[in-house]
């Protein structure tokens, strides 16, 4: 599920803020994800002018969804 997602064009862009609309809206169908536990991965690739292009990732773990919710 992708939450957000954005294009860094330089090192001087690289800091950003997330608000606290989504871009993409998650909707639990069904009410399945109720007090889950899941994990946060950040993705990103890296794109230089010149050379290879490389992708890494980083996971955070103990995240709890509430038992309930709207």
């Amino acid at each position: 599920i992708s939450l957000w997602d954005a294009i860094i064009p330089s090192k001087e862009h690289a800091k950003f803020s997330i608000h606290t609309t989504n871009k993409y809206r998650l909707t639990d169908q069904g009410s399945n994800l109720r007090g889950k536990e899941f994990n946060l991965t950040l993705h990103w690739h890296v794109m230089p002018k010149t050379g290879k292009m490389f992708a890494d990732k980083i996971v955070m773990t103990g995240y709890h969804l509430p038992e309930d919710y709207r």
